[in-house]
């Protein structure tokens, strides 16, 4: 763009800003004494009825005033009391006037600002928490940027009941299927191979005003939650110019610049992607035929018309007579042997010693590998880890917005860029493995791998919103939203392990992940008010486009005895390269109509219909090779210098002077697996109908019905294509020796929900309530659960398939929530719950490896106290804290495979916690604000030990271990624009520890790490 394009634009945006403030502006917002919003309301100048505007579908109203004088402003609506406010607007000048009507008075608020009512205010959800007929937590945007959280992950941790399993998240000690999420109550793709939760930290914390937890059902909501149904509500459009701008920086004293583990990385990995640096062609990988038969190897010499013409079109058996025949026949076509001398022995001897000296064999080697060879040159040998100088954490964000006229209708838009890249090292973690539940004679645990290691993780995205909203005038408003998201995670691990009792001393461990994720994200809203029948109609769509490519996973393994010869172990070794990809849509369309049942001021009566329609469509695929040794080839290397290693010239044809052999030293072999492309669908079609009515002065009624049919499907996708039958034999995998079977599940749901609110105190702003609920929710396996392919999982280092057998599970919740708001404003909720489930689904080992399984009786019950004190004008103090008990009884069953066919004997009952169960969490922020603009925070985060990997076998459960987290951020303005922060993260460098539970304690870590305190300085500036 020129200079002279851009100064037009610019000219144009202040332009369109300046002519808003062109006269003094009056607006505000509406509703009634319940928090309804009330459509169509006249606000007007008393002594000119011309000036004036409607209420829109929100209850905001705006018009222009002359400024410098007095005017009386009017607000009237049908059944409620009529409103006189005296205003005086100064040129140029925003008054913001909001009311709450009621028959016989009404309550005035007012503030004089320069922006509308932020939805990123403490203020703002505090008010929808009050007067939602659901029970409902949220962590908002102005709290997250206080505590300086910078994603979505961290921020709501501090919310009550909230647990973190790294970017995962456990609501009341549920997680995964039991925690829906969603932008803008849409839904997004998991983009996960193993689990349903959806990573947060995709999310940055600087794009969203709020985070809204609903814990109660209503039947407007999908059912298929019972923890929590979390929407993340993105940046509400601005009505004036606005700038935002933030750089941050952050510091580690344990790695920033120090050298830590790197390696080999593509040109564009700090764009949050790899550009094919890692990936191979696929589709042109041949297979070695490191020892091809007679018949192929005489193919490949030219015979192949010449064996066809005689009717042989397979190979042979060598030692048969028939087999000598055939092969004495190629000999002769290759002019090595005589007609004539076809059955005299010393001439047919003579002539395979010359077939195998005489460079036909070797020939025949090379024709038949040559693809081969050239496939095995596109595997880059990028297995040596390197080091690097740590830089910098950095965070860089911008936004812009506006707000302007098209055909004289306001239509407001934003803009926005989040750049951001994150190093985290841990330079003396450690893992371990245990096979056994027992310990020796000194109580000590059996341990079959100990690795200290290094470990680093590397991580850059960025994220693009954009949104745009048009009135088109106070009844119809229509939204678009856009938003990219793209993330890159580098993942390297490097140990040794002092082996006690084997050839070799030392045995050493590496592995590199690098997973990629983009998500697109494209959303539709309207609201439309039906003036008429008094209705309110909404309309979303919203399609989500994501995909998660894991390009060469690599896996090692390899030994020595004296730190200076290194080898690959035949018998034991373990070399692989995997390469994953997994491209998931999802398509959400809702319709929802609100119509007022009869109206009376100051109560709630309206009926809400609608229905929605989500399809998710989902394919999986993945390639593993293993490295393979040539016969009698043990590779070595010295000083543990892989590049020598993996020499390319090792993977080329090579002649073989002893042997009179050619041969390939190294060679990738790929897992010829159909399973490992699989292929599902999951369509669900809902429809609700419920009533919101006060049935008195002080109870207000919730509740309804919500129906949804499921129609899912999952195959493997060449098994699909060819149309086998569900018990054809031909569905075998290789890996797994029973028949893979598809899924195909259609059935109906029925979710009933109650909610029941009394107002203790009667009081708008300082309320006093119990809530009462009762729901029936379902949780739904996911297409992957239900796919029987064999994933290798990089955390676990173990394999992962699906169950097709599993069943729906249905939930029955129960709550009871207390609730006081104090004039001081100071707050105090208790919360009771209760859950009881059929057919939880959990992860657990077996003897195949780690799949999902239905367990038959699950409890979950606990308590949720959350509060806030204002100490005094500067310090205010927040605390929540759970307490939460769970109940599962598992069954403890071996595999069994008989003609193809997999069946699960019970061999016993395992009775413990539910899967992901933290039985208490606590969080507390202290914060410190003075009026000149200075402000300070402490907060703290502990969750008890949870159960994050079960086993059904002799080896221990796995438990991730009490981290106290604590937090400080410190701030301050600098004039109306700037602002300063210096945060402090994880103070006390506490470990993130996952241990196995033996009877006397966790005697042994899983895994073990420290990622030092990370200091981060940051400067804002905002118009």
């Amino acid at each position: 763009m020129t200079k002279q394009r851009l100064q037009l634009v610019l000219a144009i945006i202040l332009s369109s800003s300046i002519y808003s403030f062109s006269q003094g502006i009056v607006r505000g917002n509406i509703s009634d004494a319940n928090g309804e919003t009330l459509i169509g309301v006249s606000v007007y100048l008393k002594e000119k009825i011309s000036t004036g505007a409607s209420t829109d579908l929100d209850g905001y109203y705006s018009f222009e005033v002359s400024s410098g004088v007095q005017h009386i402003m009017v607000v009237s609506y049908l059944s409620y009391g009529t409103i006189e406010d005296t205003i005086q607007v100064e040129d140029g000048q925003i008054v913001v006037r909001d009311f709450t009507m009621t028959s016989s008075s009404f309550t005035l608020n007012e503030v004089e600002v320069v922006a509308k009512q932020e939805r990123s205010k403490q203020y703002y959800m505090e008010s929808i928490k009050k007067k939602s007929a659901s029970t409902l937590d949220y962590m908002s945007g102005d709290l997250m940027n206080r505590i300086g959280d910078n994603n979505v992950s961290a921020a709501i941790s501090r919310v009550t009941g909230v647990a973190t399993n790294g970017s995962f998240i456990t609501v009341r000690g549920l997680g995964d299927r039991y925690v829906q999420t969603t932008i803008n109550g849409s839904l997004i793709p998991t983009l996960d191979p193993f689990t349903n939760n959806i990573k947060l930290d995709l999310f940055p914390a600087g794009f969203v005003d709020n985070i809204v937890i609903t814990k109660t059902a209503s039947p407007d909501i999908q059912g298929d939650w019972s923890a929590a149904y979390i929407s993340i509500e993105t940046k509400d459009n601005p009505d004036k110019l606005t700038v935002s701008i933030e750089s941050k920086l952050t510091f580690n004293p344990q790695y920033s610049f120090k050298k830590i583990i790197s390696n080999a990385q593509s040109p564009t990995d700090w764009l949050g992607f790899d550009n094919g640096f890692r990936d191979v062609r696929h589709d042109r990988f041949t297979p070695v035929n490191s020892a091809p038969t007679q018949y192929e190897e005489l193919c490949a010499l030219g015979l192949e018309s010449y064996y066809r013409s005689i009717g042989v079109t397979e190979s042979w058996n060598v030692s048969s007579q028939e087999g000598r025949t055939y092969f004495k026949l190629g000999l002769v076509e290759l002019g090595l042997l005589g007609k004539a001398y076809f059955n005299n022995t010393q001439s047919v001897n003579q002539a395979i010693a010359e077939y195998h000296t005489g460079n036909y064999q070797n020939e025949a080697f090379r024709v038949l590998n040559q693809k081969a060879e050239t496939a095995l040159n596109d595997f880059a040998n990028n297995w040596s880890t390197l080091e690097r100088t740590s830089p910098l954490n950095i965070s860089q964000s911008i936004t812009l917005g506006n707000q302007t006229k098209i055909f004289g209708k306001p239509l407001s838009f934003s803009v926005g860029l989040r750049y951001g890249n994150n190093v985290r090292f841990d330079p003396n973690s450690t893992f371990s493995r245990s096979t056994s539940t027992e310990t020796d004679g000194q109580g000590n645990p059996f341990v079959i791998q100990r690795y200290e290691q290094q470990y680093v993780k590397y991580t850059a995205g960025w994220t693009g919103l954009a949104t745009v909203n048009y009135k088109l005038n106070p009844s119809n408003s229509f939204s678009l939203l856009y938003m990219p998201n793209f993330i890159g995670a580098n993942n390297i691990r490097e140990g040794v392990d002092e082996l006690r009792s084997s050839i070799y001393n030392y045995a050493y461990l590496q592995g590199q992940f690098y997973e990629e994720r983009a998500q697109i994200l494209y959303q539709y809203e309207s609201e439309h008010f039906i003036t008429a029948a008094k209705a309110k109609l909404y309309l979303s769509a919203s399609y989500a486009d994501g995909k998660s490519t894991a390009p060469d996973f690599k896996s090692l393994q390899y030994f020595s005895e004296d730190l200076v010869t290194y080898t690959l172990d035949k018998t034991i070794s373990n070399v692989r390269r995997n390469f994953r990809y997994l491209d998931e849509n999802i398509l959400d369309l809702k319709v929802g109509a609100e119509i007022p049942i009869r109206e009376r001021a100051g109560a709630v009566s309206k009926l809400k219909i609608g229905g929605s329609y989500q399809e998710k469509d989902r394919e999986f695929l993945q390639h593993d090779y293993l490295l393979r040794l040539a016969n009698n080839v043990v590779p070595s290397f010295q000083n543990g210098n892989l590049d020598e290693l993996f020499l390319d010239e090792k993977f080329d044809i090579r002649s073989e002077p002893l042997a009179g052999q050619d041969q390939i030293d190294l060679f990738y072999h790929r897992l010829e697996d159909p399973a490992n492309h699989a292929i599902g669908y999951s369509k669900v079609t809902s429809g609700y109908a419920m009533i919101d009515q006060s049935l008195t002065e002080r109870i207000r009624f919730s509740g309804g019905l919500r129906a949804e049919y499921s129609d899912i499907f999952t195959d493997v996708k060449l098994f699909s294509d060819l149309g086998y039958a569900a018990d054809d034999p031909r569905r075998r995998s290789p890996d797994i020796a029973f028949i893979l079977s598809p899924t195909s599940v259609q059935k109906w749901n029925f979710l009933p929900s109650i909610n029941l609110i009394y107002r203790m105190r009667a009081d708008e702003i300082f309320p006093s309530n119990i809530r009462l609920n009762y729901s029936r929710s379902v949780a739904r396996p996911s297409i992957r659960e239900y796919t029987e392919t064999l994933i290798h999982d990089f955390e676990l280092n173990e394999e992962v398939f699906g169950n097709a057998d599993l069943k729906f599970v249905d939930i029955d919740n129960f709550d009871i929530r207390y609730e006081n708001y104090f004039p001081s404003s100071d707050f105090i909720s208790v919360s009771l719950f209760y859950k009881n489930f059929r057919n939880h689904i959990e992860l657990t080992s077996s003897s195949v490896g780690f799949t999902w399984s239905n367990a038959d009786k699950s409890n979950v019950y606990g308590v949720e106290i959350e509060g806030k004190l204002k100490l005094n004008q500067f310090f205010e103090f927040r605390s929540n804290v759970s307490a939460v008990k769970s109940f599962t009884r598992v069954e403890n069953r071996r595999l069994v495979i008989e003609d193809l066919q997999k069946s699960w004997v019970v061999v016993g009952i395992i009775e413990r916690t539910m899967f992901g169960q933290a039985p208490f969490v606590v969080n507390a922020i202290l914060e410190y604000k003075t009026p000149k603009g200075f402000s300070a925070s402490l907060s703290y985060n502990v969750q008890g030990a949870k159960l994050v990997f079960a086993s059904n076998n002799a080896a221990p459960d796995i438990y991730e271990l009490p981290q106290h987290l604590f937090n400080v951020k410190v701030s301050h303005s600098l004039g109306d624009h700037f602002n300063v922060s210096v945060t402090a993260r994880d103070i006390l460098n506490s470990p993130m520890r996952r241990a196995y539970e033996y009877d006397t304690g966790y005697l042994l870590d899983f895994d073990y790490f420290r990622f030092g305190t990370d200091i981060a300085i940051g400067v804002a500036y905002n118009l």
